[in-house]
């Protein structure tokens, strides 16, 4: 009788055991911790837009030799700083407009402040740190057959004279002639000396290694516009800084660039009033790339990095056109795994 007793007792534990296990396991499943996860950097993707539709006829006659293309590169991550109120009031006085601004406020941007004279304007809008300057048309000058190191000084002493804040974080680059389509700064072609109605010299930021092109070709975000009798035509500026870079990237190589091709979108045909939008691809010949080189593209003013593309350059034959102009070409850089 004992020995039941001492079994049924046995059992009992055994039971209680299994149930205290059992609960433990499910406790253990309910909350274990979560597995850590592995972050990964997402690679950034240009945004250039396709202006038309079908595809290019595309040719590559340049070897690997000719062109310089690095392995790596990193993208270039930048700032805007606000600009206050009473700096925005002393640009404005520097540049000779003494009365009051009219204010706007814009849900996209933020408060900005406008004004304008008989000649010229200016506009500043402040959370962004953006300043546009310039006069209303282009006026008929002389010519004083300036060189490039004549306008790149120009340029910079109008930067340190008027810009001091901000002259410090630019530094002067390229100066490209430009022939205006309709008397303003906001359309143009690029054109020789002979014949440019102004020049535009690039402003680079002090840490940037490479050229910087925009969806708008021809229009660098930051600029000085020269006038051919050395006057300031306008200036597009703002109050950056450079954060630094990111991890490096493993950029396309010759060969990828080659196989890749299919995915260069046409931006701009120089020399030409034709817009991209309204050529048919139908119409186009052909594309013969003869010079490919690395820059940073700026998208917007909303975007905070700069990341590097192929600039693609080479003639282009379109039935529309008599001559042969030449074409621009963006294509994605960075290595996608």
């Amino acid at each position: 009788m004992n020995k039941i007793k001492l079994i049924k007792r046995l059992i009992l534990i055994l039971i209680s055991l299994t149930v205290i296990f059992s609960i433990g396991i499910v406790i253990k499943n309910v909350y274990k911790e979560p597995e850590p996860q592995i972050s990964q950097e997402v690679v950034p993707t240009p945004g250039i837009p396709k202006l038309y539709e079908g595809t290019l006829p595309i040719k590559l006659e340049v070897s690997s030799k000719d062109v310089q293309i690095p392995t790596k590169a990193s993208v270039l991550k930048i700032e805007a700083n606000p600009i206050n109120q009473e700096l925005a009031i002393k640009i404005a006085n520097n540049l000779g407009f003494k009365q009051l601004p009219t204010e706007i406020n814009d849900v996209t941007v933020g408060k900005k402040l406008f004004w304008k004279n008989e000649n010229s304007y200016l506009s500043i809008t402040l959370d962004i740190g953006e300043i546009y300057y310039g006069l209303h048309f282009i006026p008929k000058t002389i010519n004083k057959q300036l060189n490039d190191n004549n306008i790149i000084q120009i340029a910079q002493n109008y930067l340190n004279s008027n810009f001091p804040d901000f002259s410090e974080s630019f530094k002067v680059s390229l100066v490209t002639p430009l022939k205006s389509t309709d008397n303003l700064q906001g359309s143009s072609v690029k054109t020789n000396k002979e014949n440019a109605d102004y020049f535009e010299v690039d402003l680079l930021p002090k840490d940037s290694v490479f050229e910087i092109i925009t969806l708008v070709p021809n229009q660098s975000p930051y600029a000085v516009g020269v006038l051919p009798d050395g006057n300031i035509f306008y200036i597009r500026l703002t109050n950056i800084k450079t954060s630094g870079y990111s991890q490096e990237y493993e950029l396309k190589d010759f060969e990828e660039i080659r196989r890749s091709l299919n995915e260069a979108l046409l931006v701009n045909i120089e020399g030409s009033y034709l817009p991209v939008s309204e050529i048919q691809t139908s119409s186009i010949q052909e594309i013969v790339i003869n010079e490919i080189k690395i820059a940073y593209l700026w998208e917007s003013s909303k975007n905070t990095i700069f990341q590097p593309v192929f600039l693609l350059k080479g003639p282009i034959k379109i039935d529309e056109l008599k001559d042969v102009s030449n074409a621009q070409l963006y294509l994605s850089a960075i290595k996608h795994p």
